[in-house]
């Protein structure tokens, strides 16, 4: 069982990268906002349909309203806010370089458990910290942070390496509150949806407090399908991680779903090579961070 773990959580890596390539490819033709509701909309469907599935095996694990308020949060952080700001990255630093930033995410958990907290951290947390950081600054180095022949159009698409890393700040932020979700409700499925559920609600919310409508015919455009298979990608993925961290530990699970930018680099090789640039410095900054995560876990 612990292959099938070990599998999940690399397919969950792979996942997340085809994600990465489809929002590109959908934010050259279509706008975030159309991007947010078509993936939370086939997210909420994915685990609408594993839930059901779930009930009529009798496998259904009563639910612990506390747990609510856990992926709620989880749903806001992640679902919400790192998604919007993801969709940012991808638009202003390519595929490769936002999916590098995201998956840095442990790099923050170290840092609020040193400055923040005042934790005790290992040497070697310090030092896989140190990886990620070398990597980033290498990824960030001016010359290397925009797709291929692209030029800043404003002084805010030079903020691209702030916006990757908040992304991964969202993301992290939502991981550890999901964890505690899942130790209240152990249900894979049924946290991924009340967090889907929650991003969608607020997304809509957010039209209607600032008057914007809806944008009902790019929804349902043929522009708009690669946005329907990242949302694929990405409620796939979830799962898949979800179900990993029930057969191998979370070190394993987090190192082998660290894999995702080595992934979205190969794949942005082989389907954007006109719209990124695949050069040594991309490279090496996404191998310096894929050892650093590893290193965190590992250590």
């Amino acid at each position: 069982m612990e292959r099938v773990g070990e599998l999940l959580a690399v397919a969950n890596g792979l996942l997340f990268a085809f994600s990465n390539i489809f929002n590109k490819r959908a934010l050259d033709e279509m706008d975030a906002a159309t991007g947010m509701i078509v993936t939370l909309v086939v997210n909420n469907l994915i685990n609408a349909a594993g839930l059901l599935v779930i009930f009529l095996g009798g496998h259904w694990v009563p639910l612990v309203p506390r747990a609510v308020v856990w992926f709620v949060l989880a749903g806001i952080a992640t679902s919400f806010i790192g998604r919007q700001v993801l969709f940012a990255s991808v638009r202003m630093n390519g595929p490769s370089r936002a999916g590098s930033y995201k998956v840095a995410a442990p790099l923050f958990t170290v840092l609020i458990g040193l400055l923040i907290l005042k934790e005790k951290v290992g040497t070697g947390a310090l030092v896989g910290a140190g990886i990620c950081l070398a990597g980033i600054c290498v990824i960030s180095l001016r010359g290397f942070s925009h797709p291929r022949g692209e030029i800043p159009e404003s002084p805010w698409k030079s903020l691209g390496p702030l916006v990757g890393l908040a992304s991964a700040l969202a993301y992290a932020g939502g991981m550890a509150v999901r964890k505690v979700g899942i130790a209240v409700w152990p249900s894979a499925v049924g946290g991924a949806e009340i967090g889907s559920l929650t991003a969608m609600t607020l997304t809509l919310v957010s039209f209607a407090v600032s008057g914007r409508k809806i944008p009902w015919s790019g929804i349902f455009s043929t522009k708009s399908r690669h946005f329907y298979y990242s949302g694929i990608c990405t409620g796939l993925a979830v799962l898949c991680l979800f179900y990993a961290l029930k057969l191998i530990t979370v070190t394993i699970a987090n190192v082998m779903a660290g894999l995702e930018p080595l992934f979205t680099v190969g794949l942005s090789y082989l389907i954007l090579r006109r719209q990124e640039e695949i050069n040594a410095a991309l490279v090496s900054g996404v191998l310096l961070v894929t050892v650093g995560v590893a290193t965190i876990f590992v250590f």
